[in-house]
């Protein structure tokens, strides 16, 4: 999938900001992408339920933060999120099927929610 500029979306993911991005003070899209997700309403929702299953995943990646910042890795380099607006894509995480909902703004990847199917109680 290919945006305005012809980048694919993975391409826009990793890259640097563009003159028109430093002109009106943006960050990079990674930057953007973790700013958004680390936020503690964010980290709550996601990953604080137990029914979204995350709970190997937080103590293997040392903390909540990690765990979200795999969340977040996970989206880069891939071409099936669209240039804008909602997604659901999964990602194997830590050797789990991980299911995340989300949209893209602004050429940044937001997280809705995510979690592990196989270990969600709350259905879909």
């Amino acid at each position: 999938m290919y945006d305005s500029a012809g980048r694919t979306v993975a391409s826009r993911i990793n890259s640097e900001p563009s003159e028109a991005s430093e002109e009106k003070g943006e960050r990079s899209t990674p930057a953007a992408a973790y700013d958004a997700a680390l936020t503690e309403k964010v980290m709550h929702h996601v990953l604080d339920p137990e029914k979204h299953g995350f709970g190997d995943l937080i103590e293997e990646s040392g903390s909540r933060e990690g765990a979200m910042r795999r969340i977040v890795d996970s989206l880069d380099d891939k071409d099936d999120l669209p240039d804008a607006g909602q997604y659901e894509v999964g990602r194997v995480i830590n050797g789990e099927s991980v299911t995340i909902r989300g949209a893209v703004i602004d050429g940044v990847p937001r997280i809705s929610t995510a979690f592990i199917p196989s270990k969600y109680l709350g259905g879909n």
